[in-house]
């Protein structure tokens, strides 16, 4: 796969500490504090180590934003014009122990829905590490703005997660759920350009790298953030741990998994298949992207289109799993423009009905700017994917993808 002008920004609060084996096309400092940690997670997506795997985007444009500061994090969106970011460090204690975003969330939150619209990923942040909290599962998942993600990690075989954060902020109906996917960050560590480790940082460049992968197979995903989380989410078809992301919701269970384990070549797969609205044929896979107001829900709340999803005939499929995302409101400081605050202002819900128009499959979670409905199918059928408005105004971005596995 070909990145030529994908690019891709690692924010880390160091340098690498060793350049032998990486290629990075410009640095924000080109004379930073350096460490393991920054070689690592900036390998992990890209690397020229001699006769081993070169990183998940291996030829993409790779950008090192090797400060602590946010002006770094800007230098790489607004200056640089990257469209994935990865972020693996925290700032402090304070955020590993906060149930409300931070200052920095509501920046990333912001500079989502501006150009060059970045997917941004985070680490969800390990248990037990420097910040010793005690017990360790007093720590909250570290980052909680809306219109990103946070990623878990998972042992080699993804049977397992290990020391990753998954307590969930506060929210207005208890019901938020972070982080929202994980990734191989653990097992027997984590090796590239010659160094190794372990942990959620490892696990989220990972993810970065794939997102650079689907913005490769289609362009169109470099400016639309919300189809990347949906593809993402839909092709992730390993549940780690506890049940499906909705029943987890459901019951109450503050989940550490996610919509379950990353899967590149299930999200590749679904990105080969941009799909229309109302389309016909149905397709196996598909995502599609657009705007959403008040105005285009009709009888019920429901949108005025859908998208239809055909169960093969046979193959050994028997599950669905259809993911959206949205955006939440940034509002600024009318004196210094400044981005203040972050909040939800629409509770979009996923219905899916059979050909028969019976309700098989749906996710209406509260406080979530995403949603995953996932069922068992039978072969051959035809199923129509709704979108519905809960409640709320104004409007938003959204993506959504759907998948047979």
């Amino acid at each position: 796969m070909k990145l030529r002008g994908i690019k891709v920004a690692v924010w880390e609060n160091w340098g690498p500490d060793r350049f032998d084996d990486l290629e990075i096309t410009d640095s924000k400092n080109p004379n930073p504090a350096t460490d393991w940690h920054a070689t690592l997670t900036h390998a992990i997506i890209k690397n020229k180590e001699k006769n081993k795997p070169h990183g998940h985007a291996p030829s993409c444009e790779l950008y090192s934003a090797n400060e602590e500061g946010t002006d770094a994090l800007e230098w790489a969106v607004l200056d640089k014009e990257c469209t994935v970011i990865n972020q693996s460090f925290h700032r402090s204690k304070k955020d590993a122990l906060s149930s409300t975003l931070s200052n920095d969330d509501v920046l990333k939150d912001w500079l989502v829905v501006h150009w060059p619209y970045p997917t941004i990923i985070q680490a969800a942040g390990n248990l037990s590490d420097f910040d010793n909290i005690n017990p360790p599962e007093k720590e909250y998942v570290n980052h909680k703005g809306y219109n990103s993600l946070r990623v878990g990690n998972h042992d080699d075989s993804a049977s397992s997660m290990f020391k990753s954060a998954w307590r969930n902020p506060s929210s207005s109906n208890g019901d938020r759920e972070l982080p929202e996917i994980c990734a191989n960050g653990n097992g027997n560590d984590v090796w590239a350009a010659g160094v190794h480790g372990n942990g959620t940082s490892f696990a989220s460049p990972a993810v970065a790298g794939v997102v650079a992968l689907l913005q490769g197979i289609n362009n169109t995903l470099k400016i639309w953030p919300e189809g990347c989380r949906a593809i993402l989410l839909a092709g992730a078809k390993i549940n780690v741990t506890g049940s499906t992301w909705f029943d987890d919701v459901l019951l109450g269970n503050d989940a550490q998994d996610g919509s379950g384990a990353l899967d590149a070549l299930e999200s590749a797969e679904i990105t080969k298949n941009r799909s229309k609205k109302d389309n016909d044929p149905a397709t196996q896979r598909g995502w599609d992207i657009g705007t959403l107001t008040s105005t285009r829900f009709g009888k019920g709340r429901y949108l005025m289109f859908s998208y239809n999803l055909k169960f093969p005939e046979k193959g050994g499929a028997n599950h669905v799993k259809v993911a959206m995302a949205w955006n939440s409101k940034v509002t600024s400081s009318i004196q210094s423009s400044i981005p203040i605050d972050s909040s939800l202002t629409m509770d979009l819900d996923i219905e899916v009905y059979d050909d028969a128009n019976i309700l098989v499959g749906k996710s209406d979670s509260f406080d979530n700017s995403y949603e995953i409905a996932e069922f068992n199918g039978e072969a051959g059928k035809m199923y129509k994917i709704k979108i519905r408005k809960h409640s709320g105004s104004g409007w938003t971005w959204y993506g959504i993808a759907w998948t047979v596995v």
